[in-house]
C-alpha cells in the first residue's frame, strides 16, 4: 500500500529490494534526527546563455551513510520525498543553501540560488511562513532565491500550488518548474501556475546536435515559455556544439557539465574564482 502526506510506505512483499529500501529509509530517518548527519549540499553553476556570465547555482542534496556509503541521489531522494521528515530536512536544506549563497554570490551580480522542493513540503500548512522565516533569519534577499517545483508536485491540488506560488512571488521569490517534459501534464501545469523559469530536462537535448526533431521541440518549448512570460533554462549542456545550437532558441540560461559538475561549497568557490578570472 502506498499513501502520501504524513504516512510512509508499507510493503507486503519484503523481497531483497524492498528490504534494502526500508533499511535505507530507517537510516535516512536516523540521519535526519541526528542533526542531519551525513547530509550535505553540492552546487552546480547556472550561466547566462549568451554571455556565459555566472548568474546562479542549484543546490543539490547529497547523503553519505556509514552503512551504505555515498548513496546516489536517485537511490534515496525518491524514498525521502514521500516521508514526513522531509519537511524538517527541507528546512535544513533551505537554510544551509541561503547561508552558503551569501558567500557564493559575492562578486556575481544578480546571482540566484535555486533550491528544490518536494510535495511533502508544499502540503504543509506553514510552508510559506517557514520560507519567509528562513529568509529573515539568514538575512537573505528574497529576489535572490528561486524555488524549484518538480513535476511530481502535480500530485498536489493545483489551487493549493497556485496559492503557494502567488504568495511566494508576491514576497519577491522566484518560482521555477524543474524537469519540464518528463511528465504527462507539463503544458497544463505551465498554464495553471505562474512560473518565472522553466527548466528543460537534459533528456530533451541529448541528441540535439544531430536530431532536427529535438531542435524543433526545444524551439517550441521556448516559445511556450515566452507565451506565459517565463524564461528558459536548459539542463544537461555537455558540449560547445550543444551550447551554440541552443543559443538561437531564446534560451536564458544553461546548466551542465560543459561548465561544471556539481561541486562542494569549497570547490565551487575555487571554480568560481577561476571561471570569473577566465571570463574577464
Amino acid at each position: 500500500m502506498r499513501r502520501q502526506g504524513d504516512l510512509v510506505e508499507f510493503f507486503n512483499d519484503l523481497n531483497d529490494r524492498n528490504k534494502q529500501r526500508l533499511e535505507k529509509l530507517h537510516a535516512i530517518r536516523a540521519s535526519i534526527m541526528d542533526d542531519h548527519k551525513g547530509f550535505f549540499l553540492m552546487y552546480q553553476p547556472v550561466v547566462d546563455a549568451m554571455e556565459e556570465r555566472l548568474i546562479g547555482a542549484e543546490a543539490l542534496l547529497r547523503w553519505r551513510s556509514d552503512e551504505f556509503g555515498m548513496v546516489p541521489p536517485d537511490h534515496f531522494i525518491p524514498i525521502l520525498e514521500k516521508d514526513p521528515l522531509f519537511s524538517d530536512l527541507g528546512e535544513w536544506i533551505l537554510r544551509t543553501a541561503l547561508r552558503d549563497a551569501k558567500k557564493l554570490m559575492e562578486g556575481s551580480e544578480g546571482f540566484i540560488i535555486n533550491v528544490n522542493l518536494s510535495y511533502t513540503q508544499l502540503e504543509k500548512p506553514n510552508f510559506t511562513e517557514m520560507v519567509f522565516s528562513a529568509l529573515r533569519a539568514e538575512d537573505f534577499p528574497p529576489d535572490r532565491l528561486c524555488l524549484e517545483i518538480t513535476e511530481r508536485c502535480r500530485l498536489l491540488d493545483m489551487e493549493l500550488l497556485n496559492n503557494i506560488a502567488v504568495r511566494l512571488r508576491s514576497g519577491g521569490i522566484r518560482i521555477a518548474l524543474d524537469d519540464f517534459g518528463t511528465g504527462f501534464s507539463s503544458v497544463g501545469v505551465v498554464k495553471k501556475l505562474p512560473f518565472d523559469i522553466i527548466k528543460i530536462d537534459r533528456s530533451f537535448v541529448l541528441k540535439i546536435e544531430e536530431d532536427e526533431k529535438e531542435r524543433a521541440l526545444i524551439r517550441s518549448i521556448a516559445g511556450l515559455a515566452s507565451t506565459f512570460g517565463a524564461k528558459v533554462c536548459v539542463e544537461g549542456i555537455e558540449t560547445a556544439e550543444m551550447r551554440d545550437i541552443l543559443r538561437s532558441y531564446n534560451i536564458k540560461s544553461f546548466q551542465g557539465y560543459y561548465y561544471s559538475k556539481p561541486l562542494t561549497f569549497g570547490d565551487f568557490l575555487a571554480w568560481k574564482e577561476k571561471y570569473l578570472g577566465r571570463s574577464k
